[in-house]
């Protein structure tokens, strides 16, 4: 489908094709974080996981620097050339395992102790008896909203979905809003490299501080930071 945008006949067509390009792209961001975080130890998800989200402002300088490169050839070359950013799927189907956990459940124990084998490089599988399926059992998938997870399930679907409506509405006008602070198409890409660089700070600081004081506290301080920065940006008057 992205590589199909590339070769869009029409307004419409590129907004359909773009469409189902995002509902795939958010059924490959739900299943990513479950499946790395299954082939991590876990003492360390946490911070890992953190880390994993590092990738982000990584994919983000890389797209600046690609629209930079082909943007006097056409949308249609960039849309094409950051395509290439899917083989990512090939490697990890060649080379990253599948979930241990996942394959216990299947009652596929053999392979979950080769799976474990491998990420523990012999040193976990050797003292224990092979992996079992979970002792509870497997669960429907509409569980999550009867009690007792009915709560949980609420409020993360809540702050989810205000991570998600304020993160990309900010992301989808932010070409606008640099444009009516004058600023030109190569200067907005500029701002947008350096605002992705400056990720990099917030993420390691937050991997770090999370190991130590925990999630929840420091979620509810970068959240009010974010808040109070995104504020400011909102009604800032000058670009200094």
């Amino acid at each position: 489908m992205p590589l199909l945008s590339a070769w869009a006949p029409s307004l419409e067509v590129l907004w359909w094709l773009r469409f189902i390009c995002g509902l795939v792209l958010s059924g490959a961001l739900v299943i990513t974080f479950p499946y790395f975080e299954e082939l991590v130890p876990v003492k360390v998800r946490g911070k890992a996981t953190v880390y994993l989200s590092a990738g982000w402002p990584v994919g983000l300088l890389v797209a600046v620097g690609v629209t930079a490169l082909f943007m006097d050839a056409g949308w249609r070359w960039v849309i094409g050339f950051s395509c290439l950013s899917g083989l990512w799927a090939l490697a990890v189907y060649k080379w990253v395992p599948e979930s241990p956990y996942w394959l216990a459940e299947q009652g596929r124990s053999s392979q979950a102790n080769v799976v474990i084998a491998h990420l523990s490089q012999g040193a976990i599988v050797a003292h224990t008896r092979p992996a079992q399926p979970d002792a509870g059992g497997s669960a429907a998938f509409f569980d999550i909203f009867r009690r007792p997870a009915t709560r949980i399930t609420v409020l993360q679907t809540v702050i989810n979905f205000c991570f998600s409506w304020g993160y990309w509405a900010l992301t989808s006008w932010m070409p606008v809003l640099l444009s009516e602070r004058g600023l030109s198409t190569p200067e907005g890409l500029n701002f947008i490299a350096i605002s992705a660089a400056f990720m990099f700070p917030g993420y390691i600081t937050a991997s770090y501080l999370t190991g130590r004081f925990g999630r929840k506290s420091i979620m509810l301080v970068y959240v009010a930071v974010a808040a109070v920065a995104g504020f400011g940006f909102a009604n800032s008057a000058s670009l200094n």
